[in-house]
């Protein structure tokens, strides 16, 4: 009967390991960067510690690879922890590499190389354990491919995702930082690696870059072959169709003036309402230069009137008419300053009262998202 009997894999448990003992997940596409998250992370893990165990598989040699937690171990490693709890268990590289993508690429930063290179290697793993994946005759990913590879992407999405590995990485580094848009990125990714570089080569001289359109007839000069130095500069020199100079603002520099818990949205609110509280001062301030400049007027011309009346020997009655004048011109700068003092003093409490309800939600979500904050962060 003991013979018979069926040996159950034992059961998953949590064990604690040495951190010298974890190592990265090969080929691992997700970087760990430091910033306000990681800042949040190490905070989260400092008061209640790690509160979801990193899970690991065997590598054979006493050692572990880690499958999620890269982010959670970095920020032990900053705060000195040693010990870290973790989830042994054993899996295959292909069930390795489409769990560790899918713990980390619904990241709410992730940037565009990040993304292509963790649905290329989801693709290939899947590809390995037999799925259809790619259309014999023409390489469109297929329906099964959307549903393995993104539960929120399409494969249209997913594919033109991948062809942004075919980027030399100098121009993928471009796409990184927004200097280049994602859909002209996937044309130019069509470009053989010598065109690749004899663009960048051309956009670093020009400072420019190429449209849509653009982009989509480079992808085909090159197809043909075709493509030649000296009409990459001419495209890249011609003005777009409604160009525009766009203004950026670095966020580090921006950031310095704010609390670290405040998101990029919440920084976003203040800048806007305190440029519009500055517009809306300034107007008041040429409202009330206009103002002043009406009263300085009709100031000189009432100067001007009694200068005649004593030159030309008015009566009394023209002297009492002057005086009206005067204080006519008196209430109407009186009335002038008071109404400029009312409004300035209710933008004044409208933009402390914005200021302080951007600081009670942004006390309010620090507080709540804390304690879940590390628990729920990918690797």
């Amino acid at each position: 009967m003991a013979e018979n009997q069926v040996q159950n894999p034992p059961a998953e448990k949590v064990i604690t390991l040495s951190a010298s003992l974890l190592e990265p997940f090969q080929g691992h596409p997700f970087r760990v960067a430091s910033g306000e998250e990681m800042e949040q992370l190490k905070e989260s893990i400092r008061e209640y510690g790690i509160l979801s165990p990193l899970l690991v598989r065997p590598r054979g040699d006493g050692r572990y690879e880690i499958v999620s937690g890269h982010r959670r171990k970095a920020a032990c490693e900053v705060l000195g922890i040693t010990e870290l709890p973790v989830l042994v268990r054993d899996m295959t590289d292909d069930e390795a590499v489409i769990l560790m993508v899918d713990s980390n690429i619904q990241r709410e930063h992730i940037l565009p190389s990040e993304k292509a290179f963790a649905y290329k290697m989801k693709m290939e793993a899947v590809k390995h354990q037999g799925k259809t994946m790619v259309e014999a005759t023409c390489g469109q990913l297929g329906h099964k491919s959307r549903d393995s590879l993104s539960q929120t992407e399409s494969g249209r999405t997913v594919q033109r995702y991948i062809r942004l590995t075919h980027l030399i990485s100098s121009i993928l580094q471009m796409v990184d930082e927004y200097q280049i848009a994602f859909n002209p990125a996937v044309e130019i990714s069509y470009l053989t690696e010598e065109h690749q570089r004899m663009l960048k080569e051309e956009m670093d001289a020009c400072q420019a870059t190429p449209s849509l359109t653009q982009s989509r007839t480079l992808k085909q000069m090159s197809k043909e072959g075709t493509l030649t130095r000296e009409y990459l500069h001419h495209l890249l020199t011609e003005e777009k169709p409604n160009q525009r100079q766009k203004f950026f603002l670095n966020q580090e520099d921006v950031q310095r003036y704010f609390p670290k818990h405040y998101t990029t949205q919440q920084m976003q609110q203040v800048i806007l309402h305190l440029l519009h509280t500055w517009q809306h001062k300034r107007g008041y301030r040429i409202q009330k230069a206009d103002s002043l400049f009406v009263g300085t007027v009709f100031l000189v011309g009432i100067a001007m009137s009694a200068h005649r009346q004593k030159v030309h020997g008015r009566h009394r009655d023209d002297t009492r008419r002057f005086g009206r004048q005067i204080k006519f011109l008196v209430f109407f700068l009186v009335v002038e300053c008071h109404t400029h003092f009312l409004r300035f003093w209710d933008a004044a409490l409208r933009s402390a009262s914005q200021v302080m309800r951007v600081n009670s939600t942004a006390m309010v979500g620090s507080s709540t998202s804390s304690i879940t904050k590390e628990s729920l962060a990918p690797s």
